[in-house]
């Protein structure tokens, strides 16, 4: 056969191709091997093709085969990365045809695919047989919305990754069943603790599959608060963790999600709030639901500070959900109460102060202060209530508010409260047209203020107070006639709002600018004000 194709070399060169050589019979590798080491000339390119893990799982002798050539320099062996962006695009449009639904498709794919041809083709396949992906008239054409399909793992694939896991031994399939709970990458000494084996141990196993490409593959070290060096992993696809997460029984889910939240709660201590969403979601998959409503108030915390809204209305959402499975106690009314007060500025920045969202939010903290006492979620409960009702012109009931909470303020001679409640009362007198009792109460809040103590305010009350009391005194100052010192003021309020780089203080004080701009008819500010604002509001999702 070698003398054969050599013969056919003669004319015109050969190139030969072989597609997965994994599983070829043993007389093909032998004449591979065969080829390979003559030395007589020929014009003659073989290009053979094959899957390392399917070889390894299978035990074929291609890799030994591939290898032992290589050690002579008879043949080179070249591994292929995953399809980029643009190759999984080449690929849709070489069968399917360019549309622009189908280069959603292509992006969405390689989400889901992670760039692996064989899940890809897999994928594509799937899709046609659904008749989600179907040839019409002028070309291939979706069922719908190519960002709106849910791409299923094809019953193929998950047979073919199945059959990979029960060709490995128990401890590694136990080790992948563990770090599969822990999610796309995990750390060997959480995966030891709930194995029951030595940290060594883990790592031998990881290195295994690792060097073997089943799987994982190392993503370097990291280092816990508790001083702990741990080697860190990945799996080497995200389907190849569903798949493993879907054979565990769902009691042992619980249990090892339980006892990775022990471990990681233990090995981040003073620093555990870093960890909180995944935390919580390992307490709550693991049924700790008195810890996960813990973490999963630190998670909206978290996401607020980050300026991360929508993260954060889903984490205390999620919180207040759960809570309702805990017993009817006192503790549970504090924590109630801890995630209505910490919601409460999230929606008037992202839903706006008038919204049904923030009325409903404050008022039943309000029930929550009431039935709980005097409790000092009192004070950002009135303010958020009183913004709510001077937007929406209840005059009344924002009056009465204000006042309420200016007497409670002054009574305690807290520095911190006499800001807001002085804030309050401004904002209560300007929207309703006292120009004078408003300047009053704007500067003195402005007065008590101290950056130092007061800076962090806007975690409770939805803005700077500073910002806030800068820019209001702007618009009292020129409804009063001051120009001058009204447009002085504003300017102060910017850089103040700058400086403080908090975006919902921004977004409000440059709306308050180009409102300012507006009718000093200033067209262009106004117009620059007003476009910068919609910016920042989109980039964040605010309410604009």
């Amino acid at each position: 056969l070698t003398e054969a194709l050599e013969v056919l070399t003669v004319d015109k060169p050969l190139v030969l191709v072989l597609e997965d050589l994994h599983w070829s019979d043993v007389s093909t590798l032998d004449w591979l091997a065969y080829v390979a080491r003559r030395r007589a000339t020929a014009r003659l390119l073989i290009l053979g093709t094959y899957r390392p893990v399917d070889a390894i799982v299978r035990q074929h002798p291609v890799r030994a085969v591939t290898q032992e050539l290589q050690v002579h320099g008879h043949c080179m062996e070249l591994n292929l990365p995953y399809l980029s962006d643009s190759g999984v695009a080449a690929y849709v449009y070489q069968r399917f045809g360019e549309s622009a639904e189908l280069l959603a498709l292509a992006s969405v794919l390689n989400q889901r695919a992670g760039g692996n041809p064989l899940f890809l083709v897999n994928m594509l396949d799937a899709l046609v047989r659904q008749g989600m992906l179907r040839e019409a008239q002028h070309g291939w054409v979706l069922a719908e919305d190519p960002h709106g399909i849910h791409v299923q793992m094809p019953e193929s694939l998950r047979r073919l990754v199945e059959q990979y896991v029960d060709q490995l031994e128990t401890p590694e399939q136990t080790l992948l069943e563990i770090a599969s709970v822990m999610g796309r990458e995990f750390v060997t000494a959480a995966v030891a603790m709930s194995m029951g084996e030595t940290i060594e141990t883990v790592e031998t196993i990881c290195t295994a599959l690792a060097r073997r490409g089943q799987f994982i593959e190392s993503y370097g070290v990291t280092e816990w608060p508790n001083e702990t060096i741990v080697a860190r992993y990945r799996f080497i696809h995200d389907l190849y963790r569903e798949v493993v997460y879907q054979r565990i029984p769902a009691s042992q889910q619980a249990r090892w999600h339980r006892q990775l939240g022990l471990c990681l709660e233990n090995g981040y201590r003073t620093q555990v709030h870093t960890m909180a969403a995944e935390l919580a979601d390992h307490f709550m998959r693991g049924r700790e639901f008195s810890k996960a409503v813990q973490y999963l108030s630190l998670a909206g915390e978290n996401a607020l500070r980050r300026y991360a809204y929508q993260e954060a209305i889903a984490h205390l959402q999620r919180g207040l959900a759960l809570l309702t499975s805990l017993p009817a106690t006192l503790t549970r009314l504090q924590q109630e109460l801890i995630f209505q007060t910490t919601l409460g500025p999230v929606f008037i920045t992202v839903k706006g102060e008038a919204s049904s969202e923030v009325e409903q939010t404050y008022t039943r903290a309000r029930e929550l202060c009431r039935e709980l006492g005097g409790t000092p979620q009192r004070f950002p409960v009135l303010m958020g209530l009183l913004r709510c009702y001077v937007t929406r012109g209840n005059h009344g009931p924002a009056q009465q508010l204000a006042e309420e909470f200016l007497h409670q303020a002054q009574h305690s001679q807290d520095s911190a409260l006499l800001v807001e409640a002085h804030l309050a009362r401004g904002i209560a007198a300007f929207c309703f047209g006292d120009l004078l009792l408003a300047r009053e109460h704007l500067e003195q809040s402005l007065a008590f203020y101290d950056p130092c103590q007061h800076r962090d305010h806007w975690t409770h009350y939805a803005r700077d107070p500073n910002v806030v009391g800068h820019g209001l005194l702007a618009w009292t100052l020129w409804a009063l006639g001051y120009a001058d010192q009204a447009e002085a003021l504003m300017r102060q309020a910017l850089n103040l709002a700058e400086e403080l780089t908090h975006p919902a203080s921004l977004a409000f004080t440059r709306n308050l600018a180009a409102g300012l701009c507006q009718r000093r008819r200033e067209v262009q500010e106004t117009q620059a004000y007003a476009e910068s604002t919609l910016a920042l509001a989109s980039d964040l999702g605010l309410s604009p």
